[in-house]
């Protein structure tokens, strides 16, 4: 009966010790980000309901700015 643990204790060991580790990455800054945008003098169209788009045209692609996540505790 012991000699089961000691076998199952023994893979887990070996499964954990040949996991792969996760390598650290560094977040992507904003110069890393590639959308298309719409250039100088060029019409921006301003469709209502549905419409088909030509053309890759993004004049706003979001707020790219990175903040720190915090976390406040669990308390009520």
């Amino acid at each position: 009966m012991w000699w089961i643990v000691i076998i199952l204790v023994g893979s887990l060991l070996a499964v954990y010790a040949g996991m792969a580790r996760p390598k650290s990455v560094a977040p992507p800054s904003l110069q890393d980000i590639d959308v298309p945008s719409i250039e100088d003098g060029k019409e921006i169209s301003d469709g209502g309901g549905t419409f088909w788009i030509t053309d890759i045209m993004i004049p706003w692609y979001g707020d790219l700015d990175t903040k720190p996540i915090y976390n406040k505790g669990g308390g009520k």
